[in-house]
C-alpha cells in the first residue's frame, strides 16, 4: 500500500473495534488497521484496495487518489462530488483532477 499509512507499518496493529471512523472513507466498520501512535485507522479495504489513479466514465482526465485535502484548509474551498453532488469531506480521502479542480468521493469514483 502506498499511502500515509505505509510509514506506520512497523507500529501498525490489527485491532477489532466496533465504533470508529475510517480516516479514508469515514464509514464505520468493525475490522481496522490502526496506528495507535497517531490515532489513524483504516478499513482493510481502504488500506489496500483504492487505485492511485483511475479514469471515470464521466471525465476525460485521470483522477488521482488524494490522501490530504488538495487546498489549504484556511482557504475554505468546498469540493462537491462530480458523481453525487454531495460535499466532499476535507478530512477524508478523495479522487481529484487538479487540471479541472474536480473531485469525487472514494465510493462514487468507482461507480
Amino acid at each position: 500500500m502506498n499511502s500515509p499509512f505505509t510509514n506506520h507499518a512497523s507500529n501498525c496493529q490489527i485491532k477489532y473495534c466496533m465504533y470508529f471512523g475510517c480516516n479514508a472513507c469515514g464509514e464505520p466498520k468493525s475490522f481496522v488497521y490502526e496506528c495507535l501512535e497517531c490515532n489513524f485507522s483504516l478499513h482493510a479495504k481502504c488500506a489496500t484496495s483504492w487505485p492511485e489513479n483511475l479514469i471515470h466514465v464521466d471525465h476525460q482526465h485521470s483522477l488521482v487518489l488524494q490522501y490530504e485535502w488538495p487546498y489549504a484548509i484556511e482557504d475554505c474551498v468546498n469540493i462537491f462530488c462530480k458523481v453525487c453532488d454531495g460535499l466532499c469531506n476535507d478530512s477524508k480521502w478523495l479522487y481529484y483532477c487538479a487540471e479541472c479542480k474536480l473531485g469525487t468521493h472514494l465510493q462514487c469514483a468507482t461507480v
